[in-house]
């Protein structure tokens, strides 16, 4: 009976995410109009869709999502532990924390990807050819791993950030009211975000530009975690890249780009949607994901 119940639930899930909460990307599949405008974002995996072919994979989907929950749970609680007694109004946690931190960070941010399915993991470090900066800096120019203010990087899904936090642990920016919000302000001050106020007018927008840029500045001089910035400024369908802002660049400090490029072996794309259950979903559908994270040497102007 349990199993009958069970097999049920995730059959009833699957209809509920495809032909209800999918069915506008089936309905607009061969619009050619829509393909035009909205090419880089388009999901990529409609053929892959049928309850055949997603089989056995979204039959886990629901022990996986509670494994997910408790190991943000769990990492979350870490968090509070660690930040226990640390004075909200300093611009940093001390050294200590930091370590604490970011040491369980790494892992729980890993073991949430591996639970999405994201099982194989290759880092690819270039310096040749598309790596290789002599062109513009150089001929005695040579490959510097680390002492970014910045990276950057093409933006697919929610695991880009939870990969990001595995191999460098980043700072992110936000907004300051995040630091309020139960366990996310926490954890947002533990890995030393960056804080802005929400830019309307030109002049605010100018002056948070300016913000981010002494913070960038300062990650490269004292050796503070680099802000990770997505330039696109939205998630793409992980074949497309669309024109870039200019933020993380007009200061002309130094940056480090990196590149987020999946499979998986159904062919189910991890992208992200604009309805966030849909793409949660769909991420749970493949069995075994792959990623392969190119990353290039520090870009620093001269």
């Amino acid at each position: 009976m349990f199993w009958v119940i069970y097999v049920s639930v995730h059959l009833l899930t699957y209809y509920l995410i495809v032909h209800v909460l999918g069915k506008a990307h089936l309905k607009f599949k061969d619009d050619n109009e829509v393909k035009r405008k909205f090419g880089p974002f388009l999901r990529n995996d409609l053929e892959k869709w049928g309850i055949i072919k997603c089989f056995p994979f979204y039959i886990t989907f629901w022990p996986r999502v509670l494994m997910g929950c408790l190991n943000a749970f769990l990492f979350s609680t870490w968090v509070m532990i660690c930040m226990t007694g640390h004075d909200t109004s300093l611009p940093k946690i001390s050294r200590t924390r930091y370590l604490l931190i970011s040491t369980v960070g790494r892992v729980a941010a890993r073991l949430h990807c591996a639970i999405a399915s994201l099982w194989w993991f290759s880092p690819e470090y270039v310096s040749e050819g598309e790596g290789d900066y002599k062109k513009w800096l150089g001929p005695d120019w040579k490959p510097q791993w680390t002492g970014t203010g910045t990276i950057v990087a093409n933006h697919v899904c929610w695991m880009d950030i939870c990969m990001s936090m595995y191999v460098f642990f980043p700072s992110f920016l936000g907004k300051k009211s995040i630091k309020s919000y139960p366990f996310i302000g926490k954890i947002s001050m533990a890995v030393d975000s960056f804080f802005v106020d929400r830019a309307g007018t030109k002049e605010e927008k100018i002056a948070v530009a300016k913000a981010i840029e002494a913070r960038q500045l300062e990650n490269e001089q004292t050796g503070r975690p680099p802000l990770l910035i997505f330039p696109e400024g939205a998630t793409t369908n992980n074949e497309s890249l669309i024109q870039f802002k200019r933020g993380p660049f007009s200061g002309l400090n130094s940056v480090q780009p990196v590149g987020f490029k999946y499979w998986s072996i159904n062919g189910i794309s991890p992208q992200n949607d604009t309805i966030s259950q849909f793409h949660f979903f769909f991420v749970m559908m493949s069995g075994f994901t792959t990623l392969r994270m190119k990353i290039y040497p520090v870009f620093k102007p001269n």
